[in-house]
This record gives structure tokens, C-alpha cells and sequence, in this order.
């Protein structure tokens, strides 16, 4: 058996949902590079199978390899940090549609969503977190192309922030209660980042809320949000014009926004 085809058995056993493509990465991480059927040496192969035990303790492999890939991006991650997901992608690639010159990004996390507005436009981009392990995160990150708050979007008045053209967030959004399906979500994603309230929608109502207080007249809304949410949240934004909602590449519904028609005195 190859060594590719025995790491393989041994993610399938343990229940790894995509054990052919996380024993390429580890394979790869391991050498430095991609390899079909790799040559390891003694030390090589020790640190392979430790890995593998590792990851098929469900641990997951975006902390093996200390990098998740965004979009262009490899977002540094890693414990006490939410991995940015490729659904997420879907919420940047809503944002370049519109040209703007100014955002913020709310419940930043890494960075991710943040840091690909700033990479991928010429836009100022601020990025705000209230978690300080996540926004230690997001500064190894952003570096300097991206000015980081810490602050909580429920507790804080952010609307110095602005005005912008556009907000986006992907916010935490589970309800309180319900166990995520995937062990390395329930288990290695800090729960700041995954629960928001009873009905999952608490940081929702204080995104909405802030993007009041900050966007320009004619400024946008953007909120990732899970497959069952849309019909509320389009609900939650009865002040935006040409609310809409946009599905993710699985068909499920999975972006939420609108333009602003008028934006809130102080």
C-alpha cells in the first residue's frame, strides 16, 4: 500500500469527510511540496502518522497546517479563532459587485472576509472583533492593509465608524442549543464565534443595528446567516431597499442584504 493510500484508510476509518484531500495537504505539508506516490524518510513518516492520529482525532486540519485557504489567501488560523469557511467566499464575491470606496467588516474573526476586500479592491476596509484571541489573529493576518477595533458590536456604539458605503459580516449564528454536526466545528471553533442567542440571531439584530448607525444613504448590507435564516432576516431588514437573498454553491441560502435608504441620525 502507497503511503498516500494508507493515509487515506486511515482518515476513512475515522470518519474524515474528505480523507483523499486532507491526506494530499498533509502529504504536502510534510514535504514542502506535492507529491503522487512521496518517498518519506524515517523522520518524515513519523511526523506524518502523527499528524494523521491527529487529525483523526478530528482536530481540524486547518490547525495541523496553521493556514486556511480564502479565496487568493492563506489565513493564518489556528486555536481560539473561527477557520473562515469557502461558503464565506460567496459574501465577498456578492461585494464585488458593487464598487465601494469605504467598508467595515463586523465580527472579523481572522480577517478573512476583511482582508480580501482590502486585497482585492483599492477600498479602506476597518475590521472589528471583540474577541482579543481572534483579533491577534487577524493582525498576523492583515498586517497594515486593514485597521482592526476591538470592540462588541452589541455593546459598542461603532458609528464613528462611518459613513461607509458598505458593511459586511458573517456573525456568529447558531442558536443556543443546537450542536454543530461536524466535531471539528463543536469542538475546536471558540463558541464566541459560533452561538448568537436563542434564536441564532442576537449579533444579527446588533449587525443590523450598527450598519444603521453607519452606512451612507445608499450604503449596503451584507450578512451571512444559516440555510434557514433568509426569511427572518429579510424581516429584520424592512428599513433596506432591494433586499435580497443569495445562496451559497450548495443551493442553500446563505447571504442576506440590502441597501440602505436613508442613514440614522445621531
Amino acid at each position: 500500500m502507497s503511503v498516500r493510500a494508507e493515509v487515506v484508510a486511515r482518515l476513512r476509518a475515522a470518519g474524515v469527510p474528505s480523507p483523499e484531500a486532507d491526506a494530499d495537504h498533509l502529504i504536502e505539508f510534510v514535504l514542502g511540496r506535492r507529491a503522487i506516490d512521496p518517498q518519506l524518510t524515517p523522520e518524515q513518516s513519523q511526523k506524518l502518522s502523527d499528524l494523521v492520529a491527529t487529525r483523526c482525532r478530528r482536530v481540524p486540519l486547518q490547525h495541523l497546517t496553521g493556514t486556511a485557504g480564502f479565496r487568493y489567501l492563506d489565513i493564518g488560523v489556528g486555536p481560539g479563532v473561527f477557520i473562515p469557511r469557502p461558503e464565506t467566499e460567496v459574501l465577498v464575491d456578492i461585494a464585488l459587485q458593487h464598487e465601494f470606496a469605504t467598508a467595515v467588516d463586523l465580527c472579523t474573526g481572522s480577517g478573512a472576509i476583511a482582508l480580501s476586500l482590502a486585497t482585492e479592491t483599492h477600498a479602506r476596509v476597518v475590521a472589528v472583533e471583540k474577541d482579543p484571541a481572534a483579533l491577534e489573529w487577524a493582525q498576523r493576518n492583515v498586517g497594515a492593509r486593514v485597521e482592526l477595533r476591538l470592540a462588541d458590536v452589541c455593546a459598542d456604539d461603532l458609528r464613528a465608524l462611518g459613513p461607509v458605503d458598505l458593511v459586511v459580516s458573517n456573525p456568529p449564528y447558531i442558536p443556543e442549543g443546537m450542536v454543530p454536526r461536524d466535531p471539528e466545528v463543536a469542538l475546536h471553533d471558540p463558541p464566541l464565534a459560533l452561538f448568537g442567542g436563542p434564536d441564532g440571531l442576537d449579533v444579527v439584530r446588533c449587525v443590523i443595528s450598527q450598519a444603521r448607525r453607519m452606512l451612507a444613504p445608499g450604503g449596503r448590507l451584507l450578512i451571512e446567516h444559516g440555510e434557514l435564516q433568509a426569511a427572518q432576516i429579510r424581516e429584520l431588514l424592512h428599513s433596506f431597499e432591494s433586499v435580497t437573498t443569495w445562496q451559497d454553491l450548495t443551493g442553500r441560502d446563505r447571504v442576506t442584504g440590502g441597501w440602505l435608504v436613508s442613514a440614522e441620525t445621531p
